[in-house]
């Protein structure tokens, strides 16, 4: 099995949230939630990948996922 984990900013994360949910208390629950989340996950550490997202589209986000698993020449 693999694991790998797209990550991005908790700034990006928040507007992805926010873009997400309508406003209210479950929206303001997955905000405060994120960072926690996200240190879960660091402390953690099982994923064999963990790529930054950053800006990147998605298609250049698979294109890395490709080139760092070596799944396709």
């Amino acid at each position: 099995m693999f694991l790998g984990r797209l990550r991005a900013s908790l700034g990006r994360l928040e507007e992805r949230l926010t873009a997400r949910h309508e406003p209210g208390d479950e929206r303001d629950w997955h905000v405060r939630r994120a960072p926690e989340l996200e240190r879960l996950l660091d402390e953690a550490g099982t994923a064999d990948l963990t790529i930054d997202v950053g800006d990147a589209t998605p298609a250049q986000v698979a294109a890395r996922v490709l080139s760092e698993t070596h799944w396709v020449d």
